[in-house]
């Protein structure tokens, strides 16, 4: 005959067996949704095609008005679809963090954050055309630098993506016109 501690021993056991069982379905179904969600993150990351390049023709920056111009050329080889463009209003700072894309008087129209050139999703700005546009930067106080990054729409596996081109990012310093 079993003792009473022998018993409580068998119990213990059990308990630690129902543990050890519910440790493995754990892990084996972080494995099995791992190699799900995997199938749908993107393998490689989607660049834009070296050679993708915009410049800053011109810039008229009225600090009385608070409006800022900006003659934006496509000097690369691809057509772009549009801008990012950040400002900083503290003379010494690095990073713009001021997201003027919002600020957007005429010469596009604000998409996610950015400046895009036409109501379509497509890249419109072809190499070596021109666009002039303008921001109401009032409320910002002084403006003393700008960053721009192009974007273009890409195909990729059959989706069209907008595609951030942050090898061409330029940078420009204003001064009061």
């Amino acid at each position: 005959m079993l003792s009473q501690a022998t018993m409580f021993n068998k119990k213990g056991l059990s308990i630690v067996i129902g543990y050890i069982l519910l440790v493995s379905i754990s892990i084996a179904m972080s494995v099995i949704v791992f190699q799900w969600i995997k199938n749908y993150v993107p393998t490689e990351e989607v660049n834009c095609p070296e050679g993708t390049s915009i410049f800053v023709k011109s810039i008229d920056y009225d600090c009385e008005n608070s409006i800022l111009n900006l003659t934006i050329k496509n000097n690369g080889k691809f057509s772009i679809n549009g801008f990012y463009i950040r400002a900083t209003n503290v003379s010494n700072q690095e990073i713009a963090t001021i997201n003027l894309a919002s600020e957007i008087i005429t010469g596009g129209k604000l998409y996610e954050g950015s400046v895009e050139f036409s109501e379509e999703i497509e890249n419109l700005l072809d190499p070596s055309e021109e666009r002039i546009i303008s921001f109401d930067v009032e409320g910002h106080n002084q403006i003393y630098k700008i960053e721009i990054v192009p974007t273009r729409i890409q195909e990729e596996e059959e989706r069209r993506l907008l595609v951030v081109c942050g090898d061409s990012e330029i940078r420009e310093t204003l001064t009061c016109s």
